[in-house]
C-alpha cells in the first residue's frame, strides 16, 4: 500500500509541477518504471516487492523536494496563493474555471486551495511527499545485498543457521 499511495502522490507532484514549473520530464520517465515495477510485481510472487534503480529513487526525491519547496513559496500558511508561484496557482485556476475536471487546483470560498477533484487532498500530496524522501533516504543506508533477492527474482534466505 505504501508503495501505492507514493505513487499517487508523485503523479499528483507531476501535475502540481506542470502548473508551477517544476523540471519534471526525469522524474515523469522515472515514474512511468516505478509503475512499471508496480505492475510486474502484482503478476509476480508475493514475496517479490517491486524494485526501483538508485538513480530513479535519487531522482524522485530531488523532485519530491522540488514540488514541496515550490508548494511552500506558492501558499502561504493558510493555503492561499503568494507571491510568483502563487500567481501561478491563481492563473491555474481561473483558466480551468469554466472546465470542471480540468484544472490542477481548486480553491474554496475562503480562497484556500486544494487539488481538484478527484486528486488526493494538497496536504496528503505534501505529507506522502515527505514520507516518500523519508523512505527513499532509509532504503538508501541498506546495504546493496539486501536488496538483491527481491531484485535478482530469487526468494529472500534465512539467516539463521541450523
Amino acid at each position: 500500500m505504501i508503495v501505492h499511495d507514493a505513487h499517487r502522490a508523485l503523479r499528483n507532484a507531476a501535475a502540481i509541477a506542470g502548473v508551477l514549473g517544476v523540471p519534471s520530464g526525469d522524474a515523469e520517465d522515472a515514474i512511468g518504471r516505478v509503475e512499471d515495477a508496480i505492475d510486474a510485481g502484482e503478476t509476480a510472487a508475493p514475496w517479490r516487492a517491486p524494485a526501483m534503480t538508485t538513480g530513479d529513487a535519487a531522482i524522485l526525491q530531488v523532485f519530491a523536494v522540488q514540488v514541496v519547496a515550490a508548494c511552500d513559496q506558492a501558499l502561504d500558511r493558510e493555503g492561499r496563493p503568494t507571491g510568483p508561484l502563487g500567481r501561478r496557482v491563481a492563473n491555474e485556476i481561473a483558466c480551468s474555471a469554466g472546465s470542471p475536471g480540468d484544472g490542477v487546483f481548486a480553491q474554496a470560498g475562503d480562497g484556500v486551495v486544494d487539488l481538484h477533484e478527484p486528486r488526493m487532498a494538497l496536504g496528503d500530496v505534501l505529507a506522502a511527499l515527505g514520507d516518500a524522501i523519508a523512505l527513499i533516504d532509509f532504503a538508501r543506508t541498506i546495504s546493496s545485498t539486501s536488496w538483491c533477492a527481491p531484485r535478482c527474482g530469487a526468494p529472500p534466505r534465512s539467516t539463521r543457521s541450523g
